[in-house]
């Protein structure tokens, strides 16, 4: 099995068309939370309108909106990977990273998680997910 090899669905689709579905995924998941952020800080009555439909408050149906998304950009971006690597180089490529270069990738990471923590902390799911703009009193 070649590079981008997807077996019986790969040979029936055609590799070429399941890579575009999922670079198209992939640039999808990307902008997808961008626009979204955008229309809610732009237009918060809308996102209220839409949440009373389905008898949902804006900040709990927000916070499910942002981990469907990042659920659908996680998803994507290890397609995109499952596809760009040999499944029996995945482990030799990550090898063949310089152990400086891993140990740096895991610090930032783990810094990254720690900002995300300590913003949840410091300003609370309402704080975080737009509570200013739906009315919600903010700490």
């Amino acid at each position: 099995e070649g590079k981008g090899d997807m077996g019986e669905v790969g040979s029936i689709l055609g590799t070429s068309m399941v890579d575009a579905k999922i670079k198209a995924l992939l640039y999808v998941a990307i902008i997808l939370p961008h626009l979204f952020y955008l229309v809610l800080w732009t237009k918060p009555k809308a996102w209220k309108a839409l949440c009373k439909t389905f008898r949902q408050k804006p900040i709990d149906m927000l916070a499910l909106f942002a981990g469907l998304m990042k659920g659908l950009q996680f998803v994507s971006l290890a397609l995109f990977l499952r596809d760009l690597f040999l499944p029996n180089t995945i482990l030799e490529t990550i090898m063949a990273i310089p152990f400086a270069n891993l140990i740096l990738s895991l610090l930032l990471f783990s810094v990254g998680q720690s900002l995300n923590i300590g913003v949840y902390k410091a300003l609370g799911m309402k704080g975080v997910y737009y509570g200013v703009k739906f009315g919600a009193k903010v700490r």
